[in-house]
């Protein structure tokens, strides 16, 4: 007890002075948030998805840019840290690697290495040491997450989170537009931050929206429910005031997925019906001017740039077909390959093949392809579940599928092959389907036929 005791006080002045260092250093906003990521650092340490989950709310929910004004500060990056350190302490105590089984854990490690060969032998490659970090990050949460999401139960925890965290992002939008003046609303922060972009802040959202609906459809409590309920239009409407065509177009498929899986044909008009409704009454003259052009690409300057754009991109790829022009090197590169204007592909498989090769854009689409499967997999399992997790698998898997066609549908039309939302996705519904797997196997013979 003693012991136990000395440790408690060790630490405790151990906190103190860290606090007392931090205080002194760092502007007092930095410091409160430095130090909060300290204790939370310690906690995850003793409980590594705790990390996991604080990582995501930071990524998603950006309270260090909507709250707190600390864009510089890198909280993301000490949590995740200390998330990667505690896992490996777990593992090196109860080493359990079989979720690297699956073959995403392969055509995840192939696009991780041609990204960085990219650097190394594209055209116009050069080491790009900020964006090799981003990735780096990018991937290690990837398996973190496959190692830790391993129930039902963490699996919704970390639904919840983006839920919630775009949810508030997406009333965040609306309150700029409405209140403050905004006419395009933008992500948080300064340009440069995760969804600053309007396409990406439009991207998010409508990746949030399928979250939103299967958590008010199958919701047991009736107030939450409803508080659901009464997002989704914020929702609609947040991406509405991006003026994102690509994020337009995805939330349309997002919802038009969501509408064909269910089982009332009244319940699937309805949604239809309420759709177009609130977009002819809610979108707007600039933003149906704007959409109308979408159609009409030969008049339409921004649409003749992207086909463009496109075949400049194919040039790239086909002329550097292993190691593409380079990571990030697209605009770089674009002078050589078309006379038109230098713009980003606007297209995910476009921009990965031209910038690192087609065997990283093979391994990107292998990855789509497979999660597909995993979701086809998972859905034909949910009625030999046992009664109390139906429910649970059933809206996880719906969040899911429809979260990934609105990915792909805007990825068309947007480069989002780098979005950290989708690989989270990939994990997520691999571990689902791992889930799934294990339980069908613990069950009676008995109960899956019953």
């Amino acid at each position: 007890m003693a012991k136990r005791e000395s440790l408690g006080l060790a630490l405790l002045l151990g906190l103190a002075l860290l606090a007392g260092w931090i205080v002194v250093t760092f502007p007092m906003r930095l410091a409160m948030a430095l130090f909060g990521t300290m204790i939370v650092g310690v906690a995850v340490m003793a409980a590594p998805f705790l990390g996991v989950v604080v990582y995501f709310i930071l990524a998603f929910l950006r309270p260090q840019e909507v709250f707190w004004g600390l864009a510089d500060a890198r909280l993301t990056a000490l949590v995740s840290g200390a998330t990667l350190v505690s896992a490996m302490l777990h593992f090196s105590v109860r080493p359990d690697l079989s979720f690297l089984r699956k073959p995403q854990c392969l055509f995840v490690l192939v696009q991780w290495l041609f990204l960085y060969l990219s650097t190394q032998y594209g055209d116009f490659g050069v080491p790009e040491a900020k964006w090799m970090a981003y990735y780096n990050k990018m991937f290690i949460i990837y398996f973190v997450v496959l190692a830790l999401a391993t129930s039902e139960k963490k699996l919704a925890v970390l639904s919840w989170v983006i839920a919630i965290s775009i949810g508030y992002l997406c009333l965040w939008a609306n309150d700029r537009y409405l209140f403050h003046g905004w006419r395009h609303v933008h992500g948080p922060g300064r340009p440069g931050a995760t969804f600053y972009d309007e396409n990406d802040f439009a991207m998010v959202m409508v990746m949030a929206v399928p979250f939103i609906w299967y958590f008010m459809r199958y919701g047991k409590n009736r107030l939450v429910s409803l508080g659901l309920l009464g997002l989704l239009p914020f929702a609609w409407h947040g991406v509405f005031i991006t003026f994102s065509r690509g994020g337009f177009l995805g939330l349309c498929g997002a919802m038009a997925w969501i509408a064909l899986r269910e089982k009332s044909r009244w319940l699937r008009l309805g949604i239809l019906l309420v759709g177009v409704a609130f977009f002819v009454r809610l979108a707007g003259s600039e933003y149906r001017d704007r959409l109308a052009t979408i159609g009409e690409y030969e008049e339409d300057a921004s649409a003749t740039g992207r086909l463009e754009s496109w075949g400049a991109g194919m040039e790239m790829a086909a002329s550097n077909p292993l190691f593409g022009v380079g990571l990030r090197r697209y605009m770089t590169a674009f002078p050589y390959y078309s006379n038109s204007h230098p713009r980003v592909a606007h297209n995910s498989w476009v921009q990965l093949a031209a910038e690192c090769g087609f065997v990283a854009v093979g391994a990107y689409s292998a990855l789509i392809v497979l999660t597909a499967l995993s979701l086809y997999r998972t859905r034909k399992r949910i009625p030999l579940l046992q009664e109390e997790q139906r429910r649970t698998v059933r809206t996880l898997e719906g969040a899911f599928s429809g979260s990934l066609i609105g990915y792909l549908v805007c990825g068309f039309f947007l480069s989002m092959e780098d979005f950290e939302f989708f690989y989270l996705l990939v994990a997520l519904v691999q571990s689902l389907d791992r889930v799934t797997a294990a339980r069908l196997k613990k069950q009676p013979v008995e109960a899956r036929i019953a």
